[in-house]
């Protein structure tokens, strides 16, 4: 035991300061008492998490009207109101719990790819002291139980993308199955995984990652297949969720017309569906009619919905934690809220950072400095990388990962939409700060003279 503490107390260190975070923002909220729960915890989506656990513990089994959410967090949810009598505190315990694990497994995940203890270090410290998921920790929400799963299934992926075991292509693909019944983003992702492992094929092991992109589709397929049979013998739709076409026109394509027309997104929505829905019933039908009235619109605006979406896009990763912290430790703070209009142009937003700074007590620019430094070593990484010519392949997909939750929140533009990311993109990051480091040593060593690039040039069997 002793041993065990000498060889990993670092890492130990770090995980009680992400537990400390963590716990500070539990304490801070005060979910057991009733007036929080109404007004910080139960709002939103979480009414929604909150009425289906509820209703599965009172009848036990899940409520067949619902076909937007996916079965995975209400369960989640009702088995820990079961076993601790209906408090929201003790899913958010066991959030900090499973969000200190997401510190372990980035810890995990950089020494995968990185094969060095101190990237992996570094990563876990960064993503401990990172303030958006302790947030929503504290959340009645499925950001951490998602995350955790499914940085568990990248782990296992990037393990078999070096030995192209089939058996842990699979395993990957039922762990992203999990993750998606959690939450149906990911359903898509399995593709860019497939997609990646097919790529060693021009290493010559063309039998080996043929079978293994096959195995984790087909995993993934029959995991989330149950799901998908139970809305077909209910609704005659061989689908995960009804909100696909919803969110599209919803909030996509409507938030595209409100900033278009300068007008709410309420009544853009309006002025789009027009009585569409009229007489319809049926809750995939009416998604296939919204999607259907999304579609038209994207083909007919092509270029005002594609610079709304990079716009969104760009203000996933742009977006900080500050309202919440501050509305957190700080009951009763008014102050801007996270959402950002589509509007705001890149000059307006740093001017109102820097104006309301002393109000926020300066945790936007702090916060926003910290983000931008870690984007700037993914960017020092990426090159650092594709010089050396290891890795190439690994980092490629974390960063096809990283995009990808930007990518399908589209126009919305939430910070939250970045939680299940934030390992992923830290894990680079942490290899460009200890690469920093190293060539600042060098330099400082050689009295400013030359310049230090990783001398391995061998690539791996992963890259």
């Amino acid at each position: 035991m002793t041993r065990f503490v000498a060889r990993h107390k670092v890492l130990i260190l770090i995980c009680l300061l992400a537990l400390v975070i963590r716990v500070a923002f539990f304490l801070a909220l005060r979910p057991w008492d009733e007036a929080t729960l109404k007004q910080a915890i139960l709002v939103q989506d979480a009414v929604g998490y909150d009425y289906l656990a509820h209703r599965i513990i009172d009848t036990g089994s899940y409520p067949s009207a619902e076909t937007f959410r996916t079965p995975g967090y209400p369960m989640l949810v009702a088995l820990m109101y079961f076993l601790f009598g209906g408090t929201p505190a003790a899913v958010l315990l066991l959030q900090i719990l499973l969000d200190v694990g997401v510190v372990l497994l980035t810890y995990r995940l950089a020494r995968e790819v990185f094969d060095s203890r101190t990237i992996g270090h570094v990563a876990a410290f960064l993503y401990a002291i990172s303030l958006l998921p302790p947030y929503f920790s504290t959340r009645l929400l499925t950001e951490i139980p998602f995350t955790a799963v499914f940085v568990l299934g990248i782990l296992v992926f990037i393990r078999a993308l070096k030995t192209l075991g089939v058996w842990r292509f699979a395993l990957a693909g039922l762990i992203l199955g999990v993750a998606t019944l959690i939450r149906p983003a990911a359903q898509l992702f399995p593709v860019v995984m497939a997609a990646v492992t097919l790529c060693r094929v021009r290493e010559g092991r063309t039998k080996h990652a043929v079978l293994g992109a096959v195995a984790l589709l087909a995993v993934f397929a029959v995991t989330i297949s149950s799901w998908q049979l139970r809305n077909h013998r209910l609704y005659g739709y061989y689908a995960l969720s009804s909100i696909e076409g919803s969110n599209l026109c919803t909030w996509n394509v409507a938030m595209t017309e409100a900033n278009a027309r300068g007008t709410t997104r309420e009544e853009a929505l309006k002025e789009l569906v027009g009585d569409s829905l009229d007489g319809i019933t049926h809750p995939f039908e009416q998604g296939k009619v919204l999607n259907k009235i999304a579609l038209e619109y994207i083909r007919t605006h092509p270029a005002e919905y594609a610079y709304c979406h990079m716009k969104g896009a760009a203000n996933v990763f742009l977006g900080t934690a500050k309202g919440g912290v501050l509305r957190t430790f700080l009951p009763g703070w008014k102050g801007w809220e996270e959402d950002v209009p589509l509007a705001e142009s890149t000059v307006a937003r740093v001017t109102r950072l820097l104006r309301t700074a002393q109000s926020e007590y300066y945790l936007g620019p702090i916060l926003a400095t910290k983000q931008l430094i870690e984007y700037a070593f993914v960017v020092a990484a990426c090159v650092v990388v594709f010089y050396s010519r290891e890795r190439r392949l690994t980092v490629v997909f974390l960063v096809l990962g990283t995009l990808y939750f930007a990518g399908i929140s589209g126009v919305i533009g939430h910070a939250r939409y970045r939680v299940p990311a934030i390992p992923l993109y830290l894990t680079i990051a942490a290899k460009g700060m200890v690469e920093g480091f190293e060539f600042w040593k060098a330099r400082r060593k050689k009295g400013g003279r030359g310049i230090r690039l990783p001398a391995e040039n061998a690539p791996r069997a992963a890259s």
